[in-house]
């Protein structure tokens, strides 16, 4: 109801217990993100807001100490807790709680956007005495001043026309936070909702992100149905397994000792869960035999990395595509019965030996597009190249805010560097993992990148690889020597044959799959157009 008062009458003990009321259910639904309807976010886990004697206001999400093994809605260990609180002293321990302040920012964004929420009699999810107490129009209005001044400006959004093109009914608000900068949406999927937050940068990245969010359920005639439900045939082929060649198990040629592996994909789903980076789920078993018997049996379920922009629209295969995904289908299988192999000496081989990391998926996706609409023509991101630090034999440049780039021309690798690990995407003459063509397409845009900058030098090997000195030889001569630019070497990485799995596998070979995938995301594909195409993907929707 609107009294007609103006805002500086409202009663200050009012305002403020409104303020903090919001604060808190905007900090609640943060910290669990995803709730079912009948569950508002006055519920677990608990929050506060509350001033300082100095009156400085802040929002606290309380833990319980646990000694492992924490429930991370509610829980935190000794560690988390010092990492994320400074100036715990040494005598913390299991059983004490402890408050973690919560960025003011994204929750005044949150709280501003469910007060406009029930302003226009939107669904939205706040207590009942929260929605009461905002039915007084000049209350609303004075809380709305000042969340709009703990949230600052709002900084511009170019990712908020995919949410609109793409984001349909299932968006009931969006928010912006502008310190950092942040989008928040509020999505309902039948009885749950939940709260996605992305940052505000126009990437590749970001667009995926938000993509995966948006996604509706894909219609039953599309690709993406294809892959779940032919996916799994596909990559097995008419045997029904991919099967290693044999190899002596101790007794010469003799069939009955031959050791062999086989693998079975018993299912594929692909994730349509926002917290999820662009994954499938494939349930898979790993047989070994010795002749006609099993002696090991191992199953597991394994992540596949998924070119989901090119999934969501793009429909059930005809014939030609059908002609076309099973031949990519009968090279991917190669591939795998090259990994296999190459695990027949392997004491336990797993699942994840085989298919971590492995892009099936993507190479099925690009298969299923029209002839000459395979790849990318155009770069989704600037790739953005700075010097950096490293060791005397690494050659090390920044990529953007993706990590350090480490370069090891004399022994073929290329790794990225983030914090103190090195996930090699290349090593040993081939990739560690992951798709191929993806592998061909970073190397060359990541050796376009370096040739733009000024990081770019001309590298010296000898072809008789007995000098391992980049300079020449003891008597000063380069005459023989053979000079490439390090962009160049980079993109002939890109070129070398591919098929063989890395031995002994790599610890972090899925790391590796899903760092390389994240930066053809991000630097190579743009994803869909967002300029109308006819087929509907684009078409205004209504907007909450």
């Amino acid at each position: 109801m609107d009294n007609g008062r103006d805002p500086i009458e409202v009663d200050e003990g009012v305002l403020e217990k409104l303020l903090a009321a919001l604060l808190e259910a905007a900090a609640r639904k943060d910290a669990l993100r995803a709730w079912p309807r009948e569950q508002p976010p006055e519920r677990d886990p608990p929050v506060q807001a509350r001033r300082d004697a100095d009156g400085t206001l802040g929002v606290f999400r309380f833990f319980t100490i646990v000694a492992n093994d924490p429930d991370p809605t509610r829980q935190l260990t000794v560690e988390e807790a010092r990492a994320r609180i400074e100036g715990l002293d040494d005598s913390l321990q299991a059983g004490d709680e402890v408050g973690v302040e919560l960025p003011l920012g994204r929750l005044a964004a949150i709280a501003l956007a469910d007060v406009d929420a029930v302003a226009a009699g939107l669904v939205q999810l706040l207590p009942p005495r929260i929605v009461e107490m905002l039915g007084d129009a000049a209350l609303a209005k004075a809380v709305t001043a000042r969340l709009s001044s703990l949230r600052g400006p709002p900084p511009h959004v170019p990712l908020r026309r995919l949410v609109t093109d793409y984001g349909g009914d299932a968006v009931l608000w969006t928010a912006v936070a502008a310190d950092p900068g942040e989008l928040m949406l509020l999505i309902a999927r039948g009885d749950d909702h939940r709260l996605v937050v992305v940052p505000c940068a126009t990437s590749a990245a970001g667009y995926a992100a938000l993509l995966r969010a948006l996604a509706p359920a894909p219609p039953e005639r599309s690709l993406w149905r294809f892959l779940e439900a032919e996916g799994a045939a596909l990559l097995c082929g008419p045997e029904g397994a991919v099967w290693s060649e044999p190899g002596a198990a101790g007794s010469g040629d003799d069939p009955a000792f031959q050791r062999r592996l086989s693998l079975e994909v018993k299912s594929i789903a692909i994730a349509r869960d926002a917290t999820v980076y662009g994954v499938a789920r494939a349930r898979a078993r790993l047989l070994t035999w010795v002749g006609n018997g099993i002696v090991d049996d191992r199953e597991a379920t394994v992540g596949l990395p998924v070119d989901l922009p090119r999934l969501f629209a793009t429909p059930w295969p005809d014939d030609d595509a059908r002609t076309r995904l099973e031949q990519a289908a009968v090279a991917f299988r190669g591939r795998v019965q090259a990994r296999l192999s190459a695990l027949l000496s392997a004491r336990e081989p797993a699942v994840e030996d085989v298919l971590g990391g492995a892009a099936l998926l993507r190479v099925l996706a690009r298969a299923a597009q029209p002839v000459g609409s395979v790849l990318a023509s155009t770069e989704a991101e600037p790739l953005v190249i700075r010097e950096a630090d490293g060791a005397d034999d690494e050659l090390c440049v920044r990529v953007v805010d993706l990590g350090v780039l480490v370069l090891s021309p004399a022994d073929d690798v290329v790794a990225v560097r983030t914090g103190a690990r090195d996930l090699e995407l290349f090593a040993d003459g081939a990739l560690v993992d992951g798709d191929a063509e993806a592998w061909t397409q970073i190397a060359d845009a990541l050796g376009r990148a370096i040739a733009d900058s000024d990081q770019d030098l001309e590298l010296a090997f000898d072809p008789s690889d007995q000098a391992g000195d980049e300079t020449g030889d003891e008597d000063g001569g380069q005459d023989d020597a053979e000079t490439v630019l390090l962009s160049a070497w980079l993109a002939g990485l890109g070129e070398r044959e591919r098929g063989t799995l890395r031995w002994p596998p790599r610890a972090t070979g899925a790391e590796s799959a899903a760092m390389l995938h994240a930066m053809v995301d991000r630097f190579v594909d743009p994803g869909p157009p967002l300029a109308p195409d006819g087929d509907g993907r684009t078409d205004p929707r209504r907007r909450s």
